[in-house]
């Protein structure tokens, strides 16, 4: 496995910063509001692949998000229904979706949306968290 470094804020120690990938290029800290020159960043050795890989821990928890909805796939259909965002038609006393391509993007809307709130919720947290809240 090859080395890498995660950035983090110096004055926080936030992981929620942003810098350019030029040497001496603008930093900013999301959670404090610092802002500088990437080399005042704190620079922590992580290995590729491992737990601290930033894109295969965010890809890890989008796989085990997305298993939760998949797993509650059949009570979001029906509650599509129910409601009367997706048409279902009756048929010998069970129910058919008349567009399942409906249902999947609905369902794909809804995941997304909940992962993305999941994330900016834990962004904010990490704010309040610098900021002594």
């Amino acid at each position: 496995m090859s080395s890498d470094v995660m950035y983090v804020c110096s004055t926080c120690g936030s992981p929620s910063v942003e810098y350019s990938a030029l040497v001496g290029g603008e930093a900013s800290c999301k959670a404090c509001g610092w802002s500088g020159s990437r080399d005042d960043l704190s620079g922590v050795p992580v290995q590729k692949g491992g737990i601290l890989d930033e894109q295969q821990t965010l890809l890890a928890m989008y796989n085990d998000f997305r298993k939760i909805f998949s797993a509650n796939a059949k009570e979001f259909a029906q509650f599509l229904v129910k409601w009367g965002f997706v048409d279902a038609a009756q048929s010998g006393g069970h129910v058919r979706i008349v567009e399942p391509k409906q249902v999947v993007r609905y369902i794909n809307g809804i995941f997304f949306g909940a992962f993305k709130n999941v994330l900016e919720t834990r962004a904010q947290y990490e704010k309040e968290r610098v900021r002594g809240r």
